[in-house]
C-alpha cells in the first residue's frame, strides 16, 4: 500500500520520462485520500489482529491480500506500532505526525534508522521518500552529513526538539547558569524567559485562569499557586520594610536623634 509518485529516472528514455510523468500528474490529486485511506484500513486491521482468533486471522488473510496488505506487511505494521509507543511517547506531537505522513514501508525503514539522525531529518522538515530510503540502504548510512556527528548529550537533544541554534544555546547557558535565576534550570525555562515581556506573561496566566474556572466552582491548582506567590511576596516585602525601619532607628540612637 504505497501512496507515493512514481520517481522516474533521467536514465530513461524521455518520451517514457514524459509517459511516467503524466501518469504522476493524474494521480497526485487523488493520493491524499488514497493515503488517509490506507492509514485508517492499516490501523484497522493492525488493531484487528492483536485480539483476532488464529482462525479467523487464516481466513481473513486472502481478503488483506487483496488489498496489498500481506503477512510481511502485517509484521511491518506491527513493528512500526511498537516503536512509535517506545520511541514517541514523550517526544512532541509534531515529530510523531511528520513520522506518520510516510507510508507504512517507508515508517518500516525508519524505524532502523539511529533516532538521533531521525531528529534531525524531522528538523529540516525533509519528507523521505523511497529514493532515500534506496540511497539509505546502499550506503547504510542517513546521508545528513558527511561525517558521523558525535554522540548528543541530553541537553543536545532537548535544543534540537526545541529549535535552539548553537549561538542562541551559549547566551541560554548565561540565564541557566545564573545565581540570580535560580528556579531557571532547563533550555525550554531559559528560552522562554528571555523571549517572553511581563505582559505576555500575564497574558497567559490570565487566560489559563479563565480556562480553569470555566464550569468549576472551585479556585485551581494555578490560582492557589498565585495566592501563595503573592502572599509570599508581600510577606518579604513587609519583613524587609520592618528591618530597614529598625536598621534606621539604630542608626538614629548612635549619632544621638
Amino acid at each position: 500500500m504505497s501512496n507515493q509518485l512514481i520517481q522516474i529516472s533521467k536514465n530513461l528514455h524521455p518520451q517514457t520520462q514524459h509517459e511516467l510523468q503524466e501518469l504522476n500528474k493524474k494521480l497526485q490529486p487523488h493520493l491524499k485520500q488514497y493515503d488517509q485511506a490506507a492509514i485508517a484500513i492499516s490501523d484497522i486491521v493492525s488493531f484487528w489482529l492483536k485480539n483476532a482468533s488464529p482462525e479467523a486471522k487464516k481466513y481473513a488473510m486472502p481478503f488483506f491480500q487483496s488489498l496489498g496488505i500481506s503477512k510481511g506487511y502485517i509484521s511491518k505494521l506491527t513493528q512500526v506500532d511498537k516503536y512509535k509507543k517506545e520511541t514517541f511517547k514523550s517526544e512532541p506531537k509534531e515529530f510523531e505526525e511528520w513520522f506518520d505522513k510516510h507510508a507504512i514501508d517507508i515508517q518500516y525503514q525508519l524505524t532502523k534508522v539511529p533516532f538521533l539522525e531521525l531528529v534531525v531529518i524531522w528538523q529540516d522538515g525533509r519528507k523521505v521518500s523511497y529514493e532515500t530510503i534506496k540511497a539509505l540502504k546502499a550506503i547504510k548510512v542517513i546521508p545528513v552529513k558527511d561525517k558521523k556527528p558525535p554522540t548528543k548529550t541530553e541537553e543536545d537533544l532537548e535544543c534540537i526538539r526545541l529549535g535552539i541554534s548553537e549561538e542562541r544555546r551559549d547566551f541560554l547557558d548565561l540565564i541557566v547558569n545564573n545565581d540570580n535565576l535560580s528556579l531557571i534550570k532547563d533550555y525550554k525555562l531559559a528560552n522562554l524567559w528571555s523571549v517572553l515581556t511581563d505582559d505576555e506573561v500575564l497574558t497567559i496566566i490570565e487566560q489559563k485562569l479563565i480556562v480553569a474556572r470555566q464550569g468549576n466552582p472551585e479556585p485551581s491548582k494555578l490560582e492557589i499557586r498565585l495566592r501563595e506567590l503573592i502572599f509570599r511576596e508581600i510577606r518579604l516585602r513587609d519583613k524587609r520594610k520592618e528591618e530597614s525601619a529598625e536598621r534606621d532607628q539604630e542608626k538614629r540612637s548612635w549619632i544621638g536623634v
